[in-house]
């Protein structure tokens, strides 16, 4: 790939962007440690960015992927309205919200440059939520989850994954020698963390994330995947491996109960298949599809299907779904693209984009567990991360 060229957009009120990256940088950690934080720094960046140059506000169809996100926030809204609830109205925000995420990121931190400083950010915070984790834990009874200063571990496992997928790729593409060092360090305290939390879905998404940094770095590699996951099982607490065991089984009551959630989730998706029930609204009609014995035996009303796909679904039918997959195919594509144009010597560039598309792989296995698209601090930090490579092809011209 040759040298990218001047930046095609300059500033025109560069003190607003530079406020605008600060904002976003901060909101970066905001995910991290505190959800009021990362949505009162979202809405200061939001404010920074609508007074500066907003290049892509000016030319909003020339942003990758706008379309399937404008289908995606307008079949939100319309759901919402025939849903006719005004929690659901308030909720259909907030599909919205991680988009504006993406875009400004894309829009305020184009330029490799930018984008590298963006990911070391997203590294350095995810090691120091991972170690305020495990001090956490110095002070629990022996077998708690962590979660860090999150509210649950499933969201703290989330947003580690997303830094630990960034981490590993700098050190196998972008890092010299003496730079490895911190870096694996910090990725033995984020998987320890990761351990901590106990939580399955991370781990399939974290054999998929890394499966595909090492067959981007040496597709050869991946024939001895099947010995280091043997290896890592072996030395994993007894607890984990027991932990893993019930779920495969299928003995786990947990896993059980996912499943009854997914087949009410189809049942619900079947009978509302054009706009679903409206954003978030699928815990306020989960009981009409409950057998007696399940009310009997559950206590609870799930708050949401552990899995993107049918949980989207089921909140907004299946023209919400065909633009979410339409938003993720797209980038996909056009990021991997990316990636086979960049010249193998910009080792910088490889580490980013790798790392980016390992990451949202590892997200969107995750999710197939997880409605972890609904935790707004994996959604918003997901979207950020989203945004790099495209960022860095705004730079370039691309």
């Amino acid at each position: 790939m040759a040298p990218p060229p001047a930046d095609p957009s300059p500033d025109l009120h560069p003190g607003n962007r530079s406020l605008t990256r600060a904002c976003l940088v901060a909101m970066v950690l905001g995910c991290y440690f505190s959800v009021a934080a990362m949505h009162i720094l979202l809405g200061l960046a939001f404010v920074s960015w609508v007074s500066s140059s907003m290049p892509a506000l000016r030319h909003p169809l020339r942003t990758p992927l706008m379309w399937p996100m404008a289908g995606f926030v307008l079949i939100a809204a319309l759901s919402a309205i025939l849903a006719w609830n005004p929690m659901s109205t308030k909720e259909a925000f907030s599909f919205a919200t991680p988009l504006l995420v993406y875009v400004m990121t894309r829009d305020v931190m184009a330029g490799p440059s930018l984008v590298n400083r963006s990911v070391q950010y997203v590294i350095w915070g995810g090691i120091l939520a991972a170690g305020l984790g495990l001090a956490q834990s110095a002070f629990e009874a022996q077998g708690f989850r962590i979660s860090g200063s999150l509210s649950r571990y499933g969201t703290f496992s989330g947003v580690l994954l997303l830094a630990l997928m960034l981490n590993l790729s700098r050190a196998m593409f972008g890092a010299s020698t003496r730079e490895r060092v911190p870096l694996l360090l910090g990725l033995g305290v984020i998987v320890w963390a990761l351990v901590m939390t106990e939580t399955r879905g991370v781990w399939v998404g974290l054999v998929a994330g890394g499966a595909t940094l090492i067959g981007l770095w040496r597709p050869r590699a991946l024939v001895a995947l099947p010995i280091v996951l043997i290896g890592a099982y072996l030395a994993v607490p007894s607890s984990i491996q027991e932990n893993i065991q019930s779920a495969l089984d299928g003995s786990d009551p947990v896993v059980s109960e996912r499943l009854t959630e997914l087949d009410h989730g189809i049942e619900i998706i079947l009978d509302n298949p054009i706009l679903g029930v409206g954003p978030r609204m699928v815990r306020e009609v989960y009981d009409d599809y409950r057998t007696p014995e399940e009310a009997a035996l559950e206590g609870r009303v799930p708050r949401y299907l552990h899995n993107n796909a049918i949980q989207i679904a089921a909140d907004l039918g299946l023209l919400g779904l065909g633009f979410w997959l339409a938003i993720w195919i797209s980038w996909f594509v056009r990021v991997a693209r990316s990636y086979a144009r960049v010249d193998e010597s910009d080792h910088a560039s490889r580490a980013v984009i790798a790392g980016c598309l390992a990451a949202m792989v590892a997200f969107q296995v995750m999710g197939l567990f997880e409605y972890n698209m609904g935790d707004s601090e994996v959604a918003f930090l997901s979207l950020f991360v989203f945004a790099l490579p495209l960022a860095i092809e705004a730079y370039s011209g691309d």
